[in-house]
């Protein structure tokens, strides 16, 4: 009884994890600029793995895709783009087949043939974390190298001095290893 308590709890902890993964991918908020106190024109520029978001101070937002082909977008951008969703495909996979190993259901087979299936999803949902943590903190380490470079201050218009800060979808994205390691854990 007690290993089919703790197989649901990893199982929906590991929804939550594939959900975090997806929300990861998908949000434009991996950085947001900071305005410094010697301009200020009341414009949040927010960028991602695939969008770069321009809010105005009237709330109105446009957004611009990330269009260029992919061999000629930075290593950086590269990689978390795959990492990132490397991650949340495992994560579905695991999600989608952990039924099959919990003890609770009468579907996978005998109990030796569910053990391994658990033990195969609990390793997904570690591979996942995994990923997804990686991708997030290789971002995070470039907008802080950033941040503290004099050198890189950025020149957009009509934002002059614009800096970066760590965007929503990184905190998330660490949350979400957390999950996933929950997860694996209890599976």
């Amino acid at each position: 009884m007690a290993i089919s308590s703790c197989q649901i709890v990893g199982y929906l902890v590991g929804i939550l994890t594939w959900l975090g993964a997806l929300l990861v991918v998908t949000l434009p908020d991996w950085k947001h600029s900071y305005v410094s106190e010697r301009s200020f024109s009341g414009v949040l520029v927010v960028r991602g793995l695939w969008t770069t978001c321009t809010v105005k101070e009237s709330g109105s937002v446009e957004c611009i895709n990330i269009s260029e082909p992919v061999f000629a977008l930075p290593t950086l951008i590269k990689g978390c783009r795959t990492l990132s969703v490397l991650g949340t495909v495992l994560a579905f996979c695991a999600v989608a087949i952990t039924p099959l190993g919990m003890r609770c259901t009468r579907i996978g087979g005998d109990a030796k043939t569910k053990l391994r299936i658990a033990r195969c999803c609990a390793v997904l949902f570690g591979l996942a974390a995994i990923l997804i943590g990686i991708a997030v903190s290789w971002y995070a380490e470039d907008v802080a190298k950033d941040f503290h470079n004099p050198l890189s201050l950025r020149k957009l218009p009509p934002v002059s001095d614009l800096k970066y800060v760590y965007g929503n979808a990184l905190y998330i994205g660490w949350a979400t290893m957390a999950t996933g390691a929950i997860s694996s854990t209890f599976l």
